[in-house]
């Protein structure tokens, strides 16, 4: 009923996901990198789910019908055909949905347009992380309760002393200080937490900072 009463109400919306730069998808082997239940939330909120690569013309535009654009962890780079068709559909006022990865590739020229930087060391913490095999890898399984008051983490942020976000392996974005854009940060990690840039899981002092 809840599904009806949303078509209804907000009339078609369609989702595209990105396709032919190793995003994740319904079929993947890694349990993470699984988008079958997002699809079903999405779907669920009176989304009609569909694909978008070259082949249904990324490389011109995206499609005038598009309610979103979702990028669900590319591991290769986009061509700049698809890079300019992000960026314009952007500049008339379209929304996107970015997901990275550490190890993934990223658009930098369509996050330079929305105001950030991507960073993809891995962020990691000795303090605040999820154990799971008990080795110094799990300390990029982060947990944080650091939300703000966006509308989009608004029940996170409400109950931030019973809620724990977990992150299984994540880069940052920064706000860069000359960009137009205006930039909300809605999740951060915790203070101890550091970019680990040699990859060794320890913090090094005078080469790495502890921050939020």
């Amino acid at each position: 009923v809840n599904e009806a009463l949303m078509a209804l109400a907000s009339g078609e919306r369609i989702a595209y996901f990105t396709t032919g730069h190793g995003e994740a998808h319904a079929a993947a082997d890694d349990p993470l990198r699984k988008t079958s239940v997002f699809k079903q939330l999405i779907e669920a909120q009176g989304f009609r789910v569909k694909n978008l690569g070259l082949i249904e013309g990324l490389g011109d535009r995206v499609p005038e019908d598009a309610s979103v654009v979702i990028i669900a962890g590319p591991q290769d780079p986009f061509e700049d055909s698809e890079r300019e068709s992000l960026q314009q559909y952007l500049t008339e006022g379209g929304r996107l949905l970015l997901m990275l990865e550490p190890e993934g590739a990223a658009p930098d020229e369509v996050l330079e347009d929305l105001g950030v930087t991507w960073h993809a060391e891995r962020t990691v913490s000795d303090r605040n992380h999820l154990r799971m095999s008990g080795g110094e890898s799990d300390r990029e399984l982060l947990l944080t309760n650091r939300f703000s008051s966006h509308p989009s983490v608004a029940t996170l942020s409400k109950n931030s002393r019973m809620l724990t976000v977990i992150v299984p392996g994540a880069g940052h974005l920064e706000p860069q200080r000359d960009g137009d854009a205006r930039v909300t940060v809605t999740v951060r990690s915790m203070p101890e937490a550091w970019n680990d840039r040699n990859g060794n899981w320890a913090f090094d002092a005078g080469e790495e900072t502890r921050r939020a």
